[in-house]
């Protein structure tokens, strides 16, 4: 998998790639230059485009079952903090700026391990 998760158009890819992935049981992460990660990131911003196929209230409701699905399972493993003092942070607000997106941050050494790629992965391959 290449690539940032992010915009809601994302999503779906993403979840394949995490289906495939899950399955052939392999994973690859990358270090980007700040950069290369910018110029990935960035894009998460945009506003979607919404349609008859793809709705605002879809999204809508693909987001609340992201979310649900990313505090659920992180949550059962390890502590949830906004302020950075137990294990991980998911910012969820992403649509005050029109671009809807999820990121998060890791404050613990406990969380560093395979099985948090693991659950992020279970999750976004929920959606599909």
């Amino acid at each position: 998998m290449s690539g940032v998760i992010g915009a809601g158009s994302l999503i779906r890819d993403v979840s394949r790639a995490a289906v495939a992935m899950m399955s052939k049981g392999s994973f690859e992460i990358v270090i980007l230059r700040e950069k290369e990660y910018w110029k990935l990131y960035k894009p998460s911003f945009n506003k979607p485009r919404y349609s008859k196929v793809f709705t605002k209230k879809m999204h809508r409701a693909e987001f609340d079952k992201l979310d649900r699905g990313l505090h659920r399972a992180l949550g059962a493993r390890w502590e949830e903090d906004c302020c950075g003092e137990k294990d991980f942070a998911i910012m969820d607000e992403g649509e005050a700026f029109g671009g809807w997106h999820h990121c998060g941050g890791i404050y613990s050494a406990r969380i560093c391990c395979p099985e948090y790629v693991e659950v992020l992965l279970g999750v976004l391959a929920r959606l599909v």
